[in-house]
């Protein structure tokens, strides 16, 4: 579990106080796991844009994923993980 990662799904959940989802602690897996989950569900329809940037062609590219390959939900799930280390400031 990457620090990163954790530290961008909890800024992705927003503070309580502004109506977000609030801080969440993550001391096993699968805590980070059903979390990234929710998260991961209310945004996987507005990945499209992303997975057409350069970025994500760069990184199917590195996984030697196919064209037809990126929408897949496994690759969806992988640039949503990207996503959160940048925002965790990777």
């Amino acid at each position: 579990m990457d620090i990163y990662g954790k530290k961008g799904l909890n800024v992705i959940r927003g503070k309580r106080r502004d109506g977000g989802l609030g801080h969440a602690t993550f001391s096993e897996y699968s805590e980070y796991l059903a979390h990234f989950d929710e998260c991961f569900a209310k945004v996987k329809g507005g990945l499209n844009d992303e997975i057409q940037s350069k970025w994500c062609v760069g990184l199917a590219g590195k996984l030697n994923v196919s064209t037809t390959q990126t929408n897949s939900l496994a690759f969806r799930r992988k640039v949503f993980d990207n996503i959160l280390m940048e925002i965790g400031e990777r």
